[in-house]
C-alpha cells in the first residue's frame, strides 16, 4: 500500500539511511534524478547531483537526523527537466527502539510559484523605482489621513518622508482649503457618484507659514 501511494504521487518521495544512501524512492524522485529507481537505491547524493547541491542536501538531511525533528527546506536542484526549486519536508526514520536510523523526505516542485513570486517582486521594485523618480507628489488617503506618499510630496513640503504617512489632513492641508478638501474626500469615499477630481488646494509647508498651491488630480481608489 505504501509503495502504491508513493508511486501514485507527483511529489518526489524518498528515504535514506544514516550514511545518506537511498533506501527508497518513488518514480517521481527517479524522474527528478533522471535515473531508474534500481540505479538510485544504495547511492548517496554525491553520485546523483552536482557537488554543491549534494552538500546542501546532505547537510539538511544531517540536521534532521541530529535534531530528530521534521524540517522544511527550499532546495534548488539540477534535474533531468532543468533547474527546479523544491519545497522539501524531511523527518527522521526510527527503529523499533526509537533510535534514528535514517530520514525520509517529500519534495514538491514549486518552481512556478517561485517564478511568480520573483516576477511580483520585480514588478513591485519597478513600481517603487517609478514612484521614487516621479517629480510630482503622489499619495493615498484613508480615514482622513495620508497613508502613503511617494518621496516627492513630503520633500515638496519640507517634511521627512519617513514620518509623512499617518499625518491627518489638517497637518498638511491649509485651513483655507480644508473644507473643500474634506467635502471632496467624503464624496469620493462614499457610495455616490465620484466628484470632480481636478481642483486646486493649498498645502502647508513644514515651516508652518508657507502655503503651496497644488494642482490636484484625485480619483477613487478601490482594492
Amino acid at each position: 500500500i505504501v509503495k502504491a501511494i508513493a508511486d501514485g504521487s507527483d511529489d518526489a518521495i524518498f528515504a535514506k539511511d544514516n550514511d545518506g544512501r537511498y533506501l527508497l524512492c518513488n518514480q517521481a524522485a527517479a524522474e527528478v534524478m533522471g535515473r531508474p529507481i534500481d540505479d538510485i537505491i544504495g547511492r548517496d547524493d554525491r553520485t546523483l547531483f552536482p557537488s554543491e547541491q549534494a552538500d546542501l542536501l546532505m547537510t539538511n538531511d544531517a540536521r534532521v537526523r541530529a535534531e530528530n525533528t521534521v524540517r522544511t527546506y527550499e532546495e534548488s536542484l539540477s534535474t533531468s527537466a532543468g533547474p527546479v526549486v523544491f519545497l522539501a519536508t524531511k523527518g527522521p526514520l526510527h527503529d523499533d527502539a526509537g533510535a534514528v536510523i535514517g530520514m525520509f523526505g517529500i519534495s514538491r516542485d514549486i518552481t512556478e510559484r517561485e517564478r511568480q513570486h520573483q516576477a511580483l517582486q520585480e514588478s513591485e521594485a519597478t513600481k517603487r523605482l517609478l514612484l521614487e523618480s516621479m517629480v510630482d507628489g503622489m499619495f493615498v488617503a484613508q480615514d482622513h489621513r495620508f497613508v502613503f506618499a511617494n518621496a516627492a510630496l513630503p520633500r515638496m513640503l519640507g517634511r521627512d518622508p519617513e514620518g509623512f504617512a499617518g499625518l491627518p489632513f489638517d497637518a498638511v492641508v491649509a485651513p483655507e482649503s480644508l473644507a473643500l478638501w474634506n467635502d471632496r474626500f467624503e464624496a469620493r469615499v462614499g457610495d455616490g457618484p465620484e466628484p470632480e477630481g481636478h481642483y486646486e488646494v493649498q498645502f502647508l509647508h513644514a515651516d508652518g507659514a508657507t502655503r503651496l498651491w497644488v494642482d490636484l488630480r484625485a480619483s477613487r481608489f478601490e482594492l
